[in-house]
């Protein structure tokens, strides 16, 4: 089992011959995201703040796959998951993002029943939108909400693996691979170098087995990263 990618590397230049690194790093990072994108076994958190007035909160598509769950903290201090609307709603105030100046509030202000009847999300390119209904409309958040560093607004979502840069990075630890894909990856590497030798019958063959590699990972559980997106910490 490949522990490094200069191991990885090592193994396809057994069979094929000495290979650019720089191009095979190159392969690696496009298999790296094919398994990500279909695997999905790559999880990742990101928090921060709602603020009153702000409807728009910046995500950084690059390391995102898709936004699987958002959540808002109660004023009990657990997340309770608030509903994705299906498409855009009819808006109730301007887009703009400004934010309100209330300081009452002293802690987090959404009762759970509220969350769940009255908040919801939805995505426009690199942004997410947080809504409340007020007075029978959608509208940026209305209540007072404080003004601190206290993270009320929770993105789960399935994050790409970290880039291969380097022949000593970790292929678990630093690139979160995790073993079992390991084969997975080396075969998307034999995939591409057939294809370039223009054998499309051996590509066509690792191709193949490399999704069968990948729809056969048994154990499908999420590894938690610590990436956020842009404007998240």
């Amino acid at each position: 089992m490949a522990k490094f990618v200069k191991d990885l590397i090592g193994q396809v230049e057994h069979n094929y011959g000495r290979k650019s690194h720089k191009y095979m790093m190159g392969i690696m990072n496009d298999g790296l995201d094919e398994i990500a994108q279909t695997s999905r076994t790559n999880t990742a958190t990101a928090e921060t703040n709602l603020k009153t007035g702000i409807r728009w909160y910046p995500l950084d598509n690059s390391l995102m796959i898709d936004v699987f769950q958002v959540k808002v903290l109660d004023n009990d201090l657990s997340w309770r998951s608030i509903p994705r609307l299906a498409s855009y709603p009819e808006i109730g105030d301007t887009s703009e993002n400004v934010e309100a100046v209330l300081t009452t509030a002293t802690s987090s202000p959404f009762k759970k029943s509220h969350i769940r009847k009255n908040m919801s999300y939805y995505f426009d390119d690199d942004r997410i939108a947080v809504l409340e209904i007020h007075e029978g409309e959608w509208k940026s958040i209305q209540t007072t909400v404080p003004n601190d560093s206290g993270k009320r607004l929770q993105i789960h979502y399935h994050s790409r693996f970290d880039e291969v840069t380097g022949l000593h990075q970790n292929i678990n630890k630093t690139i979160g691979l995790k073993y079992g894909l390991h084969l997975a990856l080396l075969d998307y590497l034999r995939y591409r170098l057939e294809e370039d030798n223009g054998d499309f019958q051996k590509s066509s063959y690792y191709l193949v087995r490399f999704k069968e590699r990948i729809k056969k990972y048994p154990y499908r559980r999420s590894a938690v990263r610590g990436i956020a997106p842009w404007g998240f910490v």
